[in-house]
């Protein structure tokens, strides 16, 4: 395939690619064979496209960190990992995980379907940017964080999604603003949504495929700010939003979808992937963490589809790639330190899609301003 050309959107069922875009040469053949396989509508049940068990594998010590950048982050359609452990920045990649030392002090806090990170540079102060895996370097120019001021005070990149639309926040003066630019190419970045700056700022936890940013309790679609009846973790390119309700003081894992709450029992959903497939975890009172899956309308206890290492407990679940990767935490013994592991589905079945969800929102044209930098909305300038 080298020397040809692709047009993605050409590729039907790849929901990575929400816009035209042309790749060349080796590139093109690596992207065909990433999309070029059975894939569902985006936001449909992918019933049938990973077997019910799972392998499980120990990927190295978790990182220890609570604002998000502990290793495992996350995990793309290429079965990366990334996140810090030990002060490092690790990555796990093709069953080996190794340190990434660019010569910066970084972290990474989500990796792309195309190995680019949402990334933070601490100098003397804090610069959010993209880490490029390939070539282990940092970039804010021009559209992120360094094109507004530079080195601030108080910075941090949140998200990148496969079109490199950055996520990231600046603080100052009491006011948090959340922005979306592109690290690519355009020019600098208008603010998305701005809050005071508090013990529960609301700060926003992902932007998607089309270019739309999920917070705890709210959606920013299409320039519009919607606020959401449940408690948010995740979202999908469907914006289909994982999460969980809360009464009477118990947990609920729902998942909200063009307005309507599905439950699926007790506890809270944290990850979801292109086709509805969600992860979650419960605990009664002070009894043992519960993590559970949810496929195809169905909740299923996911230590029923795995055996464990002798000794090991599974202590939570942090992402689900739209192959049913799932990563997560637990300690191989009682008194040992938390570490990664993969589940990894067993051989595929051929795919069985049930009818995707109607999406709200179109995906953003290349012409769109919203599409190249960002959405503003609530009167921020």
């Amino acid at each position: 395939m080298l020397g040809c050309s692709i047009r993605l959107n050409s590729l039907m069922g790849c929901p990575a690619m929400s816009r035209l875009r042309v790749l060349s040469g080796p590139l093109a053949a690596l992207v065909a064979g990433l999309c070029l396989f059975p894939k569902s509508p985006v936001g449909a049940s992918s019933v049938g496209t990973w077997a019910d068990e799972f392998t499980f594998t120990d990927i190295g010590p978790a990182g220890t960190a609570t604002d998000g950048t502990a290793f495992p982050t996350g995990i793309n359609a290429l079965g990366q990992v990334m996140g810090l452990t030990g002060g490092n920045l690790v990555l796990y990649d093709g069953g080996t995980t190794t340190t990434v030392n660019p010569g910066l002090i970084i972290s990474v806090l989500q990796l792309n379907n195309f190995g680019a990170g949402a990334a933070s540079e601490w100098i003397t102060g804090v610069r959010a940017g993209r880490f490029d895996l390939a070539s282990r370097s940092f970039s804010t120019a021009p559209g992120g964080e360094g094109s507004i001021c530079g080195i601030c005070p108080n910075a941090r990149a949140i998200d990148i999604n496969d079109d490199s639309q950055l996520l990231f926040i600046v603080q100052g003066a009491g006011i948090t603003r959340a922005y979306v630019g592109s690290s690519l190419t355009g020019p600098s970045p208008s603010a998305l949504i701005q809050f005071s700056t508090g013990p529960t700022p609301g700060y926003p936890l992902a932007i998607n495929g089309v270019g739309s940013v999920l917070g705890p309790d709210y959606l920013v679609s299409a320039g519009v700010r919607s606020t959401l009846p449940i408690t948010a973790t995740a979202f999908n390119d469907a914006h289909q939003v994982a999460g969980y309700t809360t009464a009477g003081g118990s947990d609920t894992a729902v998942v909200w979808d063009a307005g309507t709450i599905t439950q699926y029992g007790s506890g809270r959903l944290v990850g979801i992937n292109q086709y509805g497939d969600a992860i979650g975890i419960n605990q009664t009172g002070s009894g043992p963490l519960n993590p559970f899956v949810v496929r195809g309308g169905t909740r299923t206890d996911l230590l029923s589809l795995l055996t464990l290492p002798s000794a090991w407990t599974i202590t939570r679940v942090v992402d689900i790639n739209d192959s049913g990767l799932i990563v997560g935490i637990g300690t191989p013994c009682t008194a040992c330190t938390p570490h990664a592991f993969l589940l990894t589905p067993m051989a595929a079945s051929t795919p069985v899609f049930s009818t995707a969800p109607t999406d709200q929102t179109a995906a953003l044209s290349e012409s769109s301003p919203q599409a190249q930098f960002s959405v503003v909305a609530d009167g921020v300038p």
